[in-house]
């Protein structure tokens, strides 16, 4: 039996009798009604004790140590809480993971009791991924490009703990330690908890569009752990939810909820994240990230990566480096674009800064550190530090790709030869007219077509199932976007 089947078979008893998990049409593994379920059932209970937090986790730590007569969890522990890791939830509960994947794997430590965190740990190992491989290591997909900081980020985290606990490598792979990270990002969920019970309050409601459980009155009372809660982490996303999840007060369980009639074979789904007027412009990419695919609507952040090409090829000049101009001037990159519920794509350019590259004669100055002296002048007026000391943090800053922020000329782009000023550079360039400003509009518009058109025929060969549907889910918004 594969492990989520096992894992599912022994945690059957949290579920409702007229519920199962089984696969599932929207990815891996769903919950499902067996039998017509009424507004307002519960179909998962989950005990407090089976629900890992930085609480439950910590009380689980006490009671390894405590059946450990080596000390070999203790240390195994100490050695990996003191990494330096940036303190976060998700990644505090990532390294108890890796620990318990560590004390299970060493043949000398013995623990009993903790068959179910077995069990839930090769779920966890077994669960499908956000991965990249070498495919597609020099793509400049803003998406490919974060998992690749990110997997960078583990791989120190990683190697710093080998250093300190040379058994790792036997009993802990890299590859497993990524595995574990990405599947504690893609399944936590903000599991409210009671900061300090009071009598005679109302029960705990939960909106029918967030799964954001909350008191009635006393919203104050509670706070968010971020929590893995085994079994409800198969629950599905969608919009139209027909579930949430919920928090016993009196057993302090964590529950799924029905909050509209389930027809029998029909999905119970929760909404991971909903859709507010003040969403990030990138919402789509976070969703991805997390949870591993786009949802049906939403904005959309897509970053031009063949940018330099394309704008090249249509000079038919000598090459200009349009990325690193765009980094010293500011212009982000990025086309937000906003997928409708309808299917239609749209783009709001009104305010975009984009434009600018298209003022003739720019030029990238690779020679920008021989300004170092007039660097020195205007920095030295805003902060401390020596004239190369200045220049260590603009070359920092554009080594990311990132817009560089903090300096009023952008010494790394040339104008007739001198430097421009990044808020006078309509008028330095002598393109402060309505006319000249709507022919750089024009302009824009017409190479964001032509990078659309490239980009949709430009798709990398992956391996991973997921990558592979990251590209098709992109290009469809971008085809969509051009009709």
């Amino acid at each position: 039996m594969d492990p989520i089947n096992k894992f599912v078979e022994e945690n059957s008893k949290h579920l409702y009798s007229g519920a199962i998990v089984k696969k599932s049409h929207l990815g891996g593994f769903g919950i499902f009604a067996t039998t017509p379920i009424n507004d307002g059932e519960i179909v998962l209970r989950v005990p407090q004790d089976r629900v890992f937090d930085i609480h439950t986790l910590q009380q689980l730590r006490n009671v390894f140590v405590e059946a450990d007569t080596l000390g070999t969890v203790k240390e195994v522990l100490r050695i990996i809480l003191q990494l330096d890791f940036e303190i976060l939830e998700t990644v505090i509960i990532w390294c108890y993971l890796c620990a318990f994947v560590i004390i299970r794997n060493d043949t000398n430590v013995q623990l009993s009791n903790v068959e179910w965190i077995d069990s839930y740990l090769d779920v966890l190992l077994s669960t499908e991924t956000l991965d990249i491989d070498e495919s597609v290591l020099d793509s400049l997909d803003a998406l490919v490009l974060e998992v690749k900081n990110l997997k960078a980020s583990v791989r120190k985290s990683y190697d710093e703990l080998v250093g300190k606990y040379p058994d790792t490598t036997k009993l802990l792979r890299f590859e497993e330690a990524f595995q574990l990270f990405q599947a504690v990002r893609s399944r936590v969920l903000e599991i409210p908890c009671e900061i300090e019970a009071k009598n005679n309050e109302p029960e705990v409601k939960q909106s029918e569009d967030s799964d954001t459980t909350h008191s009635a009155d006393n919203i104050d009372d509670f706070q968010t752990n971020i929590s893995l809660v085994p079994v409800l982490d198969f629950a599905n996303h969608s919009f139209e939810n027909n579930a949430v999840f919920d928090v016993d007060r009196a057993t302090k369980d964590v529950l799924l909820r029905v909050i509209k009639p389930v027809k029998e074979g029909d999905e119970i789904t929760i909404c991971y994240s909903p859709i507010t007027e003040d969403m990030s412009p990138r919402f789509m990419n976070l969703f991805f990230t997390s949870y591993g695919f786009l949802p049906n609507r939403g904005y959309f952040s897509w970053h031009m990566e063949h940018l330099n090409t394309v704008m090249n090829k249509k000079n038919q000049s000598e090459f200009i480096n349009y990325q690193k101009i765009a980094q010293w001037l500011r212009v982000p990159l990025e086309l937000n674009l906003e997928v409708h519920r309808n299917g239609n794509v749209t783009a709001n350019l009104g305010d975009s800064i984009f434009p600018l590259l298209f003022i003739p004669d720019l030029k990238y100055n690779a020679d920008w550190r021989l300004c170092k002296d007039k660097i020195f002048e205007e920095l030295s007026s805003k902060a401390e530090g020596s004239a190369d000391e200045f220049v260590m943090w603009l070359e920092e800053q554009e080594s990311t790709g990132e817009p560089i922020y903090g300096i009023d000329v952008a010494y790394g782009v040339l104008f007739e030869g001198e430097p421009v000023v990044v808020d006078n550079i309509l008028s330095q360039t002598g393109c402060l007219s309505d006319e000249a400003i709507d022919a750089l509009e024009l302009l824009a518009m017409r190479m964001i077509l032509e990078i659309v058109g490239v980009t949709i025929q430009s798709v990398p060969k992956v391996l991973s199932r997921m990558l592979q549907q990251y590209f098709h889910d992109k290009n469809d918004i971008l085809k969509r976007f051009l009709s």
